[in-house]
Parts: C-alpha cells; structure tokens; sequence
C-alpha cells in the first residue's frame, strides 16, 4: 500500500515508524485471516474423508454378511443426499468467504 504523506522534511520519524506498523499489522492480519481459512478447509476435507471410509468400511462389511439389495439402495440414497448436504455447506462456505472478503 502506498501512502501519500507529503515531503518527508515535514513529517517526523515516529509519524513513519507508525504508518509503517500500522500498514504491517494490516498485512499481517490479512495473511493470518487467509491461513485459518484453510486450516478450516484442509479439516473439513479430512472428515470427509474419514466419513467416507467409514462408509467403505462398512459397506464391505454388509456385502460379507449379504444384506439384501433394498438396504444398499437406501445406502445409495443417504449417500447421495449428505454428499447434496456437503456440497450446499461448502457453497454457503464460499459464499460466506467471499462475502468477508467483499
């Protein structure tokens, strides 16, 4: 960011010094914004991931013990509809983003 302070005859030292931290810490807490923003999403891809092998797990588990063909629909269905869930959570998420960022 520049600043336009005028000739620098005029303006003291500790008038910069604090333009100069401000400006800083502005940085600063952008960066940090930025970064926790992704910790939060790099979390969430990892529960994720950690719901859907649990699913695999146990639908392993039910084709070894033969479960009936309704019940692996109805799996499907559930399937289909968290993975709708997620994918308006993240929508709202990025819109959220965006909207702080506005």
């Amino acid at each position: 960011m520049i600043v336009a302070l005028g000739p620098l005859e005029h303006i003291g030292v500790d008038v910069l010094l604090v333009v100069i931290r401000c400006t800083s810490a502005l940085v600063a807490g952008s960066n940090r914004e930025e970064e926790e923003e992704e910790e939060e999403e790099e979390e969430e891809e990892e529960e994720e991931e950690e719901e859907e092998e649990e699913e695999e797990k146990e639908e392993k588990e039910e084709e070894e013990e033969g479960e009936g063909e309704e019940e692996e629909e109805e799996e499907e269905e559930e399937e289909e509809e968290e993975e709708e869930e997620e994918e308006e959570e993240e929508d709202e998420k990025e819109n959220a983003v965006h909207k702080k960022r506005s």
